[in-house]
């Protein structure tokens, strides 16, 4: 069994004390702009990682450098110029990693990032908190298997779609998708299509016999799991308050809780739906953020302009599952697929 290695502050004062290359300049100027870089905060045992900096607006003739005693990296081992690639280590934890921009004359500028090394199966060594549906189907374009469940007249899957035919994963981590599943315009995810009525979306990229869920899909479910003491019927429209803490998953990852704490939302997953804050993407999948604090999933159905794409959203610190809408095609979030129960 692999060990866990929780060394955040230990990994956080190797990189900054080990790593500093000797200079006995006198500094007097302080670079414009901060050092920027993309490190999947979740990887896999041996993944390779591949990572560059930027970010410095001036001076423009930086010279770069990364550290990192706990990735091979150290302070007589350094990588020069702004590109490195690594791969993962095999044992589980969380592992840091620094850039560095230096200019003789100037202050030097760094940033530490982390990535969570993990295993990505559900049920197996990381994962905790995400619980079976009443059963399981196969995608057959890819062989990739989901649980779903029954929720009032629909079946829905109870993990987010993860389908590499379009969109993108979470920082482009691939290899943690069984988790987290992929992030899809809303262009994407329907093609393009509007559907209304129960079960009646588009299928869009869901796998056969699957669709887009509807604003009827949805009010559908929010009616099946709403909490007892809500004895009106919810309307699509509506914020419906009190519904996030039942269906949000009780997730932890290597023995650390997903969510950030608040006593207004606290997970229960009673219905077994297994949402958790996946984040989105934007810039038409180049940036990536809101990870462990929103989690997104589309509606197969557009605002009154035709330009943005109704969604509903969880939020750590909130124990409502209210409506919005966002750009068609820039915006990248979850989905669920739908079908109408046998």
């Amino acid at each position: 069994m692999r060990t866990f290695a929780y060394t955040v502050v230990l990994a956080f004062v190797l990189v900054v004390f080990s790593c500093k290359k000797d200079d006995s300049t006198t500094y007097s100027n302080s670079m414009s702009g901060s050092v920027e870089y993309m490190l999947p905060e979740y990887t896999v045992p041996g993944q390779l990682v591949s990572l560059h900096a930027s970010g410095i607006l001036a001076p423009q003739d930086v010279t770069w450098y990364w550290c990192s005693e706990k990735l091979g990296i150290s302070e007589n081992d350094t990588v020069d110029g702004p590109d490195v690639s690594f791969i993962t280590p095999d044992s589980l934890g969380k592992y840091s990693i620094a850039a560095y921009a230096k200019k003789t004359g100037y202050y030097t500028t760094s940033s530490t990032k982390y990535t969570n090394v993990m295993d990505p199966k559900i049920g197996g060594e990381s994962i905790a908190g995400i619980l079976e549906g009443d059963g399981k189907f196969t995608d057959g374009r890819d062989s990739l298997v989901y649980y779903y469940k029954r929720y009032g007249r629909l079946d829905w899957m109870t993990q987010n779609l993860r389908y590499a035919g379009a969109g993108a994963s979470y920082q482009f981590s691939d290899s943690v998708t069984t988790l987290f599943g992929r992030l899809y315009s809303w262009n994407e995810a329907t093609l393009g299509e509007v559907g209304s009525g129960l079960g009646k979306g588009p299928r869009g990229i869901c796998p056969e016999g699957w669709s887009v869920p509807t604003c009827e899909d949805w009010c559908d479910f929010a009616n099946a799991v709403k909490p007892a003491s809500v004895t009106d019927s919810l309307i699509f429209d509506d914020a419906w308050a009190g519904l996030a803490p039942d269906i949000s998953s009780v997730l932890y990852i290597n023995g650390v809780k997903f969510w950030d704490y608040c006593p207004d939302n606290i997970q229960t997953n009673t219905h077994r739906w297994n949402a958790i804050p996946a984040g989105r993407s934007f810039n038409v999948h180049s940036s990536f953020d809101q990870l462990k604090y929103y989690g997104f999933w589309w509606v197969s159905a557009l605002s009154d302009d035709d330009l943005r794409g109704f969604f509903r959203y969880l939020y750590f610190d909130t124990p409502d599952f209210p409506v919005s809408a966002a750009d068609r095609s820039n915006i990248g979030m979850s989905l669920r697929c739908v079908r109408l129960a046998e």
